[in-house]
Order: structure tokens, then sequence, then C-alpha cells
């Protein structure tokens, strides 16, 4: 399995659902939005197979037969973009008899979710050069 990048792992208070969480800051130019798009789907899939692989449990064994959401948070990027793109990706998973097979075959989860949210991070002032203070 290629190795996949999870920013965050993190699990609510009775240790019943466990949350990957995947960061995505832009904004993206146009001109590289579709390869962002691109190594956001292969990022994704990455993450959905740690947790049906047990890459996950194996690391966190308390994440075992769990419920488990993987969820994207964007920081600065267009909506009108990344949204229907991660609706399709999400409802591709739960349509398809591969992935849905390949989920219920799996003890490492009792079931898995997609979540996606939207953030600006705060602007920085533009630093001119040295400050000096008297």
């Amino acid at each position: 399995m290629p190795r996949v990048t999870i920013d965050v792992i993190s699990h609510t208070p009775d240790g019943q659902y466990w949350t990957l969480t995947l960061v995505e800051e832009g904004p993206w130019p146009l001109r590289v939005q579709t390869a962002r798009l691109r190594h956001l789907q292969d990022r994704l899939y990455s993450a959905f197979d740690a947790v049906v692989d047990g890459n996950v449990a194996a690391k966190y064994p308390d994440s075992t037969g769990k419920h488990f959401i993987i969820r994207v948070d964007c920081y600065d990027l267009a909506d009108s973009s990344v949204r229907p793109f991660f609706n399709r990706f999400a409802s591709h998973i739960a349509s398809s008899q591969e992935h849905q097979q390949a989920l219920s075959l799996s003890p490492h989860s009792a079931s898995l979710s997609f979540e996606l949210s939207f953030d600006s991070l705060p602007r920085r002032p533009h630093h001119r050069g040295p400050a000096f203070v008297q």
C-alpha cells in the first residue's frame, strides 16, 4: 500500500468513532487545480485502504472494529471546485460493490463515512523588513 499522510487522527471520548483528517490548503491556482484534485483523490483512496486493510488498527489497536470518518478540512479553497469532486468520490465509494464488499468483510471497521469542511486561515500581516523599537 502506498504511504498516506493523515494529518490528524482523533476519536470520540468513548472511542467508538475515529476520524482521519486530511488537510488541504489553498488557494489552488487554476492551472494546478486538476492535479491537486487528483492528489486529494489518491489521499482519500489511501485513507480508505488504510482503514479497510487494517493499517490504522495496527498503529492504533483501540480503533479495531470501530466507526471511521474520513474528513477533509479545506483551508482557503473554493467550495465550488472541491465539494462537487468530494461528493462524487463519497458517492462512488457508497455505490461501489467492490468498496462496500471490502468494508463489510473488513474486521477493522464497523462503518466508514466521509465529511468535508471549509474554513480560512488567518492572514499574517506582510513583514516589510526589520522592525526597530527604541
